[in-house]
């Protein structure tokens, strides 16, 4: 089968020669890699937003008269190479990246800068004859305008919705194109059961997870909960001093442990705050590690403890594939993979007051309650390698259109 792909966030291999070294989210590459070794053929469209040389000055102001110094702005700054044009083949992915101008992150592009990015599209997919029997459009912004465009010919698209969809569905504009979609592609079960309160119901729907890697060998069972582990971003966003104030005032065994995993804007202040609580004897501050070295800490730890809002979370199968336990934010990405009290729990966001208690009742469960939810985590995380999620949306996508491959 011939598949299309239209994306604004793609990695940029040909700038970056590492995966690890590259910000970029991998999901969709996973994706397209595993459906290119199965014998698909893969283009894609990357149509990477664009910001202005002013806009790097802007955000270094704001950042820094920022009260808190969140940092949440800095993820937007580029690379000049990487929002070049470009033409490469990666790993027998054809991807042809076409910059597009924007101006405010999470605000919609300018119509004259579609127009003009869809004319790029078009002749370029006119030069290299490219023929696809299928569209896949990631994020709806530009990607939906841009599929409907190519999709004169009745080809079937599938949309891929992300948290950051929500925005764009405000416009009442959009719905005319949404109509266009053969089967939307939801992130998590939580984002699926928003969009379609938003209004839209799609006619066709699945999911499309992300997951781990083919060669991550899975870990052992788990039989009592000591280690406590957080790996993100450190930001007020991501809720680690709610975690730190709820690790503080629970009662744990005298043997507990928290380490905190990662970097970012707000480190100083969590810093701080462990050492304002008395608790310096018991957490410990890992620093920025490798993807290696953040398996092997997942496998040291007993328990990781992450409860904030997020797209999908791969950090929690990831955690979840080496016998951890996982303690998630209820009604975000995970949930609906992560069943509470069966293979790990769900905590609401920002009440510290609850993630104290089960932080409790976790460290003093038995060993037989603690082993079987081990094994559930493990059992999850086995069904949710990346060739196996990649196939079996492959195969859908086929049985659901009747698509017959074209090599």
């Amino acid at each position: 089968m011939k598949i299309l792909i239209i994306t604004p966030h793609f990695p940029t291999f040909d700038v970056y020669h590492s995966r690890a070294d590259d910000p970029r989210t991998k999901f969709l590459y996973d994706y397209a890699l595993e459906w290119i070794k199965i014998g698909h053929d893969v283009n894609i469209i990357h149509c990477i937003p664009r910001y202005p040389s002013l806009f790097s000055i802007v955000v270094r102001i704001i950042e820094y008269f920022s009260k808190n110094r969140t940092g949440q702005l800095e993820r937007f700054l580029q690379k000049k190479d990487t929002v070049q044009k470009a033409d490469y083949t990666y790993k027998g992915l054809k991807i042809v990246r076409v910059p597009i101008s924007k101006y405010i992150p999470h605000r919609d592009f300018f119509s004259l800068s579609v127009r003009i990015l869809k004319n790029r599209i078009n002749k370029l997919l006119k030069q290299k004859n490219w023929n696809y029997d299928i569209i896949i459009s990631d994020f709806l912004s530009p990607s939906l305008s841009i599929a409907c465009d190519l999709s004169s010919f009745k080809v079937p698209i599938y949309q891929i919705f992300h948290q950051s969809d929500l925005l764009y569905l405000k416009n009442k504009n959009l719905f005319a194109l949404l109509q266009q979609i053969d089967c939307a592609l939801f992130r998590s079960f939580s984002l699926k059961n928003e969009i379609i309160k938003s209004g839209y119901m799609p006619k066709d729907f699945h999911l499309m997870f992300s997951g781990i890697p083919v060669d991550l060998k899975l870990g052992k069972c788990r039989k009592s909960i000591t280690k406590f582990i957080y790996v993100g971003n450190l930001r007020y966003s991501k809720n680690v001093q709610q975690l730190i104030k709820a690790f503080a005032s629970a009662h744990l065994n005298t043997s507990c442990t928290l380490e905190i995993v990662g970097s970012g804007p707000n480190e100083r202040e969590f810093r701080l705050l462990v050492d304002e609580l008395e608790i310096s004897s018991k957490v410990k501050f890992m620093g920025k590690l490798s993807r290696e070295q953040v398996f092997k800490r997942m496998a040291a730890s007993d328990c990781l403890v992450m409860v904030s809002k997020e797209t999908f979370g791969m950090v929690y199968v990831e955690a979840m594939s080496q016998g951890c336990i996982v303690v998630a934010a209820k009604a975000q990405g995970i949930d609906g993979v992560i069943v509470d009290g069966k293979n790990g729990f769900l905590e609401p966001l920002e009440d510290i007051d609850s993630l104290s208690k089960t932080l409790s009742k976790l460290s003093c469960l038995d060993e037989k309650s603690i082993k079987k939810i081990s094994e559930n985590a493990l059992h999850t995380a086995s069904r949710m390698y990346d060739n196996i999620l990649a196939e079996d949306l492959i195969k859908k996508i086929k049985i659901t259109k009747g698509v017959v491959s074209g090599g």
